[in-house]
């Protein structure tokens, strides 16, 4: 049985704010492959669907699962299915996709950095 990789790095804790930055990258990775997942699945359906003739997925579904954290999940399933590429809805997805990102990136900056100017009087 081969060791997982992450049992070989070795990190050197330097203050408890390192610690809160590995538990922020680990819950968000976490949360956005658990969506990206329901989210794959969803796709799959609807493309399912699609190729049956039957009830389909709404548009506004699709979105709100991006928006909860799919939007990983949307993006490769959107890829691989082939499913959904027409030019509104793609311009939908990559607009959720940057406010995830500058969202993610806002959470971070006034979480870690911000934390960090505070003793400094600024």
């Amino acid at each position: 049985m081969m060791t997982p990789f992450f049992f070989y790095i070795k990190i050197k804790w330097n203050s408890v704010a390192d610690i809160r930055m590995l538990n922020f990258f680990l819950y968000s990775t976490l949360w956005l492959m658990a969506w990206s997942l329901i989210t794959v699945i969803v796709y799959h359906r609807d493309k399912r669907h699609a190729e049956q003739g039957r009830w389909r997925i709404e548009e506004f579904r699709l979105h709100a699962l991006a928006i909860f954290g799919g939007w990983p999940g949307a993006y490769i399933a959107q890829r691989l299915l082939k499913h959904k590429l027409k030019h509104k809805f793609q311009k939908e997805t990559k607009a959720i996709i940057v406010a995830w990102i500058l969202g993610l990136i806002s959470v971070w900056y006034f979480i870690f950095v911000g934390d960090a100017t505070q003793g400094m009087g600024l």
